[in-house]
């Protein structure tokens, strides 16, 4: 995962993997995709890279491909998080920033009593 995401100039200090990412990484269970959050400046370095679709996702713009959808936020919780809101909800494993499972918990969580789980 760590090399793929360099090819792309991500790193723990400009991108986050939010979502299943951290399952994936502690071995409970593979990922499907690998969802972002990056910083702006990345983001639009990404952009103008042209090697992503532009797209929407619950009102706010992505990029994304087979294996990525990078954003600039994740509207979770009743709130917008940027990357740098996730200082004290996220861990470095093998040089890639991912949520913490607790906060993974509370996402899901949340997903499940709002009814917008997915089986």
């Amino acid at each position: 995962m760590k090399k793929i995401l360099q090819k792309l100039g991500l790193n723990p200090n400009n991108s986050i993997v939010i979502g299943s990412g951290i399952l994936q990484a502690l071995g409970i269970r593979k990922s499907k995709d690998m969802d972002i959050v990056a910083t702006q400046e990345i983001y639009d370095s990404l952009k103008k890279s042209r090697k992503f679709t532009i797209s929407k996702n619950h009102g706010r713009e992505t990029l994304a491909d087979n294996l990525f959808e990078i954003g600039t936020s994740w509207n979770v919780l009743g709130k917008s998080y940027s990357f740098k809101d996730f200082d004290n909800d996220s861990i470095v494993i093998d040089g890639v920033r991912f949520i913490t499972l607790d906060f993974l918990y509370k996402a899901k969580r949340s997903w499940v009593d709002g009814g917008y789980a997915r089986k």
